[in-house]
């Protein structure tokens, strides 16, 4: 099992949005302290909460590149026990040159290209919550993008950001069943890597927790793990941390973010039960 530590830098996102998250030297106090309990550090500077507003490149770029110049190379200080983990999952950290621990979560082309044109060194995945549909960022993952750096590609059928919060998706939303929707969006997300040259080799699928979802579609998604994997022979991530459909789940309305951490660790535990390879978790 291999993890992802989510590290915001933004002030609006849906469970830690803060203005200290725009500070530098906090966010690396943080990176540091995260790398002691996951495998890889997922940073993102645009917040794709239900309903939040889109920012402008050059805004997320101000908010990434500072964390970026700072940032040493943390793999000799990141957990002892987290070498075999990454081993097993990348081989770039088997095979010189190695990536650092850090994965990209971002949409947009021309952030995805400058970030890595500057700091593609330390990065060893692109997580993409539009789910590689978008020409140009295929481009740039093609033309600007090392082939050993792994793509996570998220299902939402409900726009990004989400325009329908979870409570509100309508238990037919997806007419053919989640199952046929998800299939039929990772395989056009394969046909278009093909078409760029990007191999399939390189795919993490992401079902899209909280992206047009209710409670019935993030339980079923559960039990879809093993069919997806059969289907694709790809690994499956999970990102399930502080979802909104956890306190339907736990019928708890006003759960703190201790409790939703609670929550997530038992739906991560059925999700790793099911064949899950990845988790993405705020804590």
């Amino acid at each position: 099992m291999v993890t992802l530590a989510i590290l915001n830098f933004t002030p609006d996102s849906f469970s830690d949005g803060a203005e200290q998250n725009l500070e530098p030297q906090w966010a690396l106090e943080r990176a540091e302290a995260l790398l002691q309990v996951a495998d890889f550090l997922d940073i993102g500077a645009e917040s794709t909460r239900p309903t939040a507003e889109t920012i402008d490149s050059q805004v997320e770029l101000n908010r990434l590149l500072p964390f970026l110049e700072a940032w040493p190379s943390l793999r000799a200080t990141a957990k002892q026990s987290s070498g075999t983990a990454r081993s097993d999952a990348l081989d770039c950290f088997v095979v010189p040159p190695c990536n650092d621990v850090l994965s990209l979560d971002s949409r947009k082309p021309e952030v995805i290209e400058q970030v890595f044109k500057e700091h593609g060194n330390k990065f060893a995945f692109l997580n993409d919550v539009t789910g590689l549909q978008n020409p140009d960022l295929l481009k740039v993952v093609a033309e600007q993008i090392d082939p050993s750096v792994k793509l996570i590609c998220m299902h939402s059928k409900a726009g990004v950001p989400p325009i329908i919060r979870a409570a509100d998706v309508p238990d037919d939303f997806y007419e053919q069943g989640l199952l046929e929707e998800l299939k039929r969006f990772w395989s056009q997300t394969i046909e278009l890597c093909s078409d760029y040259g990007i191999e399939q080799e390189r795919l993490i699928f992401d079902p899209g927790l909280g992206f047009g979802k209710n409670l019935q579609h993030s339980l079923e998604i559960i039990d879809l793990i093993p069919q997806i994997k059969e289907e694709f022979g790809l690994p499956v991530l999970i990102g399930a941390s502080r979802k909104s459909f956890l306190k339907l789940w736990k019928n708890s309305p006003q759960a703190s973010n201790e409790e939703l951490d609670l929550y997530t660790k038992e739906y991560n535990q059925l999700a790793i039960a099911a064949g899950a390879d990845y988790l993405r978790n705020h804590s």
